[in-house]
């Protein structure tokens, strides 16, 4: 598959896992996907699901924006952040009703028109930096000394 239509693939993956329709997820990813976000790993089309239906359930108006993607064969690597608003529960806190711009990146093996591997990193610091702090200490956290 060419490297352009590998690209679309993920693009694709990237819209329907945090706003589209999850059904489509068997028409972009293998059944025996592997899929590691930092130190977790998600192996199967039915985990990677249950995976981003727990994403959707905290965070809503969740959107990608992908800042630099690049291809080198099989693999696509995109550069970006998340923008949603943390409205329901999330890696064991409740919802703060802020919106958040999670920067991250993440590797994706397209092989057969299909994600085969997905590696992704975000950063975390800043999710709770957004979601946890008092809004007066995020605030000057931002300013530049």
């Amino acid at each position: 598959m060419s490297e352009r239509k590998n690209k679309a693939v993920v693009e694709r993956y990237l819209k329907v896992t945090l706003s589209g329709n999850l059904d489509e997820l068997s028409e972009i990813v293998h059944s025996r996907v592997k899929g590691f976000d930092g130190e977790d790993k998600v192996a199967g089309l039915a985990k990677v699901r249950a995976y981003f239906e727990g994403v959707r359930a905290g965070l809503t108006r969740a959107r990608y924006t992908s800042q630099i993607v690049t291809c080198d064969g099989e693999w696509v690597a995109v550069c970006g952040k998340m923008t949603a608003t943390h409205s329901g529960p999330m890696m064991g806190m409740a919802a703060s009703g802020r919106k958040i711009s999670i920067p991250g990146a993440a590797f994706f093996r397209v092989t057969e028109g299909r994600i085969a591997e997905v590696r992704s990193f975000w950063d975390v610091a800043a999710f709770l930096k957004q979601t946890t702090l008092p809004p007066e200490s995020a605030a000057a956290l931002k300013r530049k000394p």
